[in-house]
C-alpha cells in the first residue's frame, strides 16, 4: 500500500498493464478528438458527440435554424430526437489525454466510490501523486521538443443534459451519461490540422505515480486513522 497525504487533483489513468508501464516511462499518447467519435463500444470510450460546439433543442429548432440560414421540412423535424448537435470541425484535431479525477476530501476523510464500469477501461491503473510536477514535465517537454502544438491546457470535464439548448460547449464538455467517468482532460491544440495522434515523451514519472490493480483500487482505497489515503499498488 502507498499513502497520499494531500494533493489536488488526484488523477488516475485506467488502462492495460502494458500502457500503464509505457505511461510510467513518460510516454503520453494523445488521440485527436475525432478518434473518439468513431469508437462503438457502448458509450465507454466512444462518443459520437465529441467536439460538439452547441446543441439546438427540439423546441428551439424553428427559432434558431432560420437565423443560421437553414430550414428543415416539417417531416424531417418530426424525426429529430434529442435536438441537433453542431459539431466543430476545428475541435476534431485537438489532441486529448483522458484521466479519471478521484473525488476525495482530505479534510473530512472522504473518498467517493469508483464506478465499477471503470473496469472496462482496463485492469490496471496509474495514479499521479503530484499533478503540479506532472504538468510541469509536460510543459517542459512541449517547450523543449519539436511538437506540433500551439497551446496546452488541462481541466475537468463538464457534463450537460441532452435536448437542452447550449452553445460554446467546447472540448471539455460531454453528455451527462458519461458523468460516472469523472473525467479530467489534458488537451493540446495543434499548429497544423492533422488527425494523427500526438505522442509526448516527458521522461520517467515513476517518482510521482503509483501502478496497481483496478479491481483492488475500487475495493481497497480508503482513509485510515492517520488521516492519510491509502492506495493498493503492485510491487514492480
Amino acid at each position: 500500500m502507498s499513502k497520499i497525504i494531500t494533493t489536488t487533483p488526484i488523477l488516475i489513468k485506467f488502462t492495460t498493464f502494458e500502457f500503464a508501464k509505457s505511461l510510467c516511462n513518460g510516454e503520453i499518447y494523445m488521440n485527436p478528438l475525432n478518434y473518439f467519435r468513431g469508437i462503438d463500444d457502448g458509450n465507454v470510450k466512444g462518443d459520437l458527440y465529441e467536439g460538439t460546439d452547441g446543441i439546438i433543442a427540439n423546441d428551439d429548432i424553428d427559432r434558431t435554424l432560420p437565423s443560421l440560414g437553414l430550414n428543415l421540412s416539417r417531416q424531417f423535424k418530426e424525426h429529430i430526437i434529442g435536438g441537433i448537435s453542431m459539431l466543430s470541425e476545428e475541435q476534431k484535431y485537438c489532441k486529448i489525454f483522458c484521466m479519471y479525477e478521484l473525488n476525495v476530501d482530505f479534510e473530512n476523510n472522504f473518498v467517493a466510490p469508483i464506478d465499477e464500469r471503470i473496469k472496462d477501461f482496463g485492469d490496471t491503473f496509474l495514479l499521479i501523486t503530484d499533478f503540479i510536477e506532472f504538468r510541469h514535465r509536460i510543459v517542459h517537454a512541449l517547450n523543449t521538443g519539436s511538437y506540433n502544438v500551439r497551446s496546452f491546457t488541462g481541466d475537468r470535464v463538464n457534463y450537460y443534459k441532452p435536448n437542452c439548448s447550449t452553445d460554446n460547449l467546447g472540448p471539455f464538455a460531454k453528455l451527462d451519461l458519461y458523468s460516472w467517468q469523472n473525467e479530467f482532460r489534458l488537451l493540446a491544440e495543434p499548429i497544423d490540422y492533422s488527425l494523427e495522434p500526438l505522442v509526448l515523451k516527458i521522461g520517467d514519472i515513476s517518482d510521482i505515480s503509483i501502478i496497481g490493480s483496478t479491481d483492488r483500487l475500487i475495493n481497497e482505497i480508503k482513509f485510515k486513522q492517520d488521516r492519510q489515503l491509502y492506495i493498493p499498488k503492485y510491487e514492480l
